[in-house]
């Protein structure tokens, strides 16, 4: 399994693909779920590890300043993208009034969906068919109204680097780019030299534990579902990198359901490795880096 996770922390997406909603929804009732305890898609919960903590922390610091840009990096399927949609909640940093503005701009080569997911952040009315000049006139009263503006551009592309040449020649704003940790110096340089650099580091063990813990909670389990082998067996497995936890986790669930074992053990997640190491995996599973 390991070299295999899923993107944000989504675990039941591959889930479903792999065994089908019905078994799924069947596996929950088996450890009396009431909801798929790793999904993020209808939830508002967030996470936060002790990387999640450091990582908002740092940028808690390095966003008053008001900076042209700072990078953020991760190993692939690390939950940066969990961390920015978090961080795009935010209505300021300390004493600064600021307007997040997330955008999905992973593999995107033309600005105007880039475009199009800014204006929806602004709030224009246009933000189907919006043109660069409107974006440019909204980020601009924005910032003269106090309000600093920061671009949260959730991966690297050509899109991104079009658009963010563009709008730093008449607008004052923060662009944070994600991306995976060997594109950092790629990153740093379209941002400038004043660029900031952080990264989102993985998990420790406990980070793991609390974060599958937590999760069954807020899906209603009662008690231990996972033993402390297993814990560490998904730890292993998933490098601490958060996407594979979970997927690990819902589909170590499935299989513990199927075989009626009251407790997902070390074994569980040993053998569901070893069965699952020579599949070949969808590639639409794998849309963001981070």
């Amino acid at each position: 399994m390991k070299g295999s996770p899923r993107n944000g922390f989504n675990g039941n997406d591959f889930s479903i693909h792999l065994f089908g909603r019905t078994t799924l929804t069947q596996s929950n009732r088996y450890w009396r779920l009431s909801e798929d305890p790793f999904s993020n898609r209808t939830a508002t919960w967030f996470f936060a590890g002790t990387p999640q903590k450091t990582a908002l922390a740092e940028l808690s610091a390095v966003l008053p300043t008001q900076p042209q840009g700072v990078a953020i990096t991760a190993a692939r399927y690390g939950g940066m993208t969990t961390l920015l949609r978090h961080l795009s909640t935010y209505h300021g940093i300390g004493d600064m009034a600021t307007q997040f503005l997330f955008t999905k701009s992973r593999g995107r080569i033309d600005p105007q969906p880039i475009q199009n997911q800014l204006a929806n952040g602004l709030q224009l009315p246009c933000s189907n068919h919006a043109t660069f000049e409107q974006i440019e006139s909204a980020m601009n009263q924005i910032h003269e109204a106090g309000i600093h503006p920061v671009w949260l551009s959730d991966g690297y592309s050509a899109g991104v680097t079009r658009l963010l040449k563009r709008l730093r020649r008449n607008c004052k704003f923060t662009a944070v780019i994600s991306t995976i940790d060997q594109y950092a110096e790629r990153s740093c340089e379209l941002l400038g030299q004043a660029t900031s650099l952080l990264t989102l580091q993985r998990f420790a063990l406990e980070d793991t534990r609390q974060f599958i813990q937590q999760s069954m909670m807020r899906a209603g389990a009662k008690g231990e579902s996972f033993d402390e082998s297993a814990y560490v067996a998904i730890h292993d497995a998933s490098s601490g990198r958060i996407g594979t936890i979970a997927e690990l986790a819902m589909n170590a669930l499935v299989v513990g359901y199927k075989q009626k074992l009251r407790r997902v053990t070390g074994a569980t997640i040993e053998r569901m490795c070893r069965n699952e190491s020579s599949e070949k995996k969808p590639a639409e599973f794998y849309d963001r880096s981070a």
